[in-house]
């Protein structure tokens, strides 16, 4: 018996990757052209320098502080050469309020949420990331009133596909393992994750390919409310 529905959030329930390459790139050029005046090619690979020190120095502890852009944009000016008080917070708000100015959430989602809800399957969100973005790009989607309850890397300690992560979302929405099925665009993460820990993962597909046939997979909402139906 299906009793919820647990989504992980970037790549899955919207397009998460091309709109951030496209807020990076808006960003860089804000700070090369408005505040630092120096060419943006300069920005650019001190960003990528500093994205990638941060994710090494913090990734294998999987801490979520790993996908933190104020860190991202701290270590890229300090490699600048420019203090990160005077310019940090002003870069990381702007990068941020670009990026959830221009993201919408993948067509028949919502109304694919809504349908479960009426039926009464609870709604979840497991995703790696800080909460207090997570919340953010929530409120930007239109999701704020539709869901049950939301665990974060942030708050678990841990990122997937660690099973602790996909237990606390069960837990938190009252239900079983066996009794959820895990939709997420991750094989590794997702998928694997959501499969160890005794649940039943749907891997979407907007993104990518399929490279796994023994995995239910769907590329759009109204063929996941047709594998949902089969299920219930």
């Amino acid at each position: 018996m299906i009793r919820a529905i647990v989504f992980d959030l970037d790549d899955t329930l919207y397009d998460c990757l091309h709109e951030n390459d496209k807020a990076v790139e808006d960003t860089v050029r804000y700070v090369a052209n408005e505040l630092l005046h120096i060419d943006e090619v300069t920005v650019m690979k001190a960003f990528e320098e500093g994205r990638d020190m941060v994710k090494d120095q913090l990734s294998a502890w999987d801490m979520a502080a790993q996908h933190n852009r104020v860190l991202y944009f701290q270590k890229m000016l300090e490699i600048l050469g420019v203090s990160p008080f005077k310019y940090d917070l002003q870069v990381y708000n702007y990068f941020w309020n670009n990026f959830l100015n221009k993201i919408s959430i993948f067509p028949g989602a919502l109304e694919f949420i809504d349908d479960m809800k009426a039926r009464g399957i609870k709604i979840g969100i497991c995703t790696d990331m800080t909460a207090h973005i997570q919340f953010r790009k929530i409120d930007r989607l239109g999701l704020t009133g539709r869901l049950d309850a939301m665990i974060t890397s942030e708050e678990a300690g841990i990122e997937k596909p660690n099973r602790r992560m996909f237990d606390m979302i069960a837990t938190k929405l009252g239900v079983k393992n066996d009794e959820v099925i895990y939709v997420g665009d991750s094989y590794k993460k997702d998928v694997m994750g959501a499969k160890n820990a005794g649940m039943t993962p749907v891997w979407y597909l907007s993104l990518q390919n399929k490279t796994d046939e023994d995995v239910l997979a769907v590329s759009s909402y109204p063929e996941l409310k047709n594998i949902v139906n089969r299920a219930m």
